[in-house]
């Protein structure tokens, strides 16, 4: 991290820490500051899932052979999640691009380290659609002035997210934005199933209320 002065506030983003090490949150705590402040995204777990399958398609194929987390991907997003092995099918809690939705568990050592006003839980999905109310969100949440606009925001229709309009204009890079591949009805259903009770208490948890939590979303 860079020295930071008092009028300054430096912000480091490694979506992996959310879920490993896992002593990451006491690792933070402990040597940067137990005042740092967290913030958190979390959006539909089960199109993460596939976002996550797309992000390690595309890496290079030198990483496969060098990272155990990327030997596990198969040729098609359901080999890859799909348990056929079980008796009456299921799903790969243990591949990691299933077990990073588990939010629950994983959010549970974030509180653990950090008192609750401390951990700021964004919308991924109200983020990606409308990202103004979000930014507000955490601007109020480390104490800033407000800054952002909804003109400094527009819709590319062609990428379908939201670029920045100033102070240039900006959008995320190719690699964000991918067009996702049709799952399988059944496998689409089991993954359903088996995030429905870890999503109901992320509200009990985070004080947010997620529709995608609610109920199985449409492909």
């Amino acid at each position: 991290m860079p020295y930071t002065t008092t009028s300054q506030i430096t912000m480091e983003k490694t979506p992996t820490y959310f879920y490993r090490p896992f002593n990451t949150p006491d690792l933070i705590k402990e040597t940067l500051s137990p005042d740092t402040k967290i913030i958190i995204t979390l959006c539909d777990p089960m199109r993460r899932a596939v976002s996550d399958y797309l992000e390690m398609l595309w890496r290079d194929s030198d990483h496969f052979s060098k990272d155990p987390t990327y030997s596990t991907v198969k040729d098609t997003f359901e080999r890859t999640v799909d348990d056929f092995h079980l008796q009456f099918g299921g799903i790969q809690s243990l591949q990691e691009i299933i077990d990073v939705g588990i939010y629950v568990k994983h959010l549970m050592r974030w509180y653990d380290a950090f008192p609750s006003d401390q951990i700021l839980i964004l919308d991924g999905t109200h983020l990606s659609k409308d990202p103004y109310p979000e930014l507000r969100r955490v601007e109020r949440f480390l104490g800033l002035s407000p800054f952002f606009r909804r003109d400094h925001f527009s819709y590319n229709e062609e990428r379908g997210l939201f670029c920045v309009e100033f102070p240039s204009n900006a959008c995320l890079s190719h690699a964000k934005g991918r067009e996702h591949p049709v799952v399988a009805k059944e496998t689409w259903q089991k993954m359903c199933e088996f995030y429905k009770p870890y999503n109901k208490v992320i509200a009990d948890i985070t004080g947010r209320t997620f529709e995608w939590a609610k109920t199985c979303t449409e492909q």
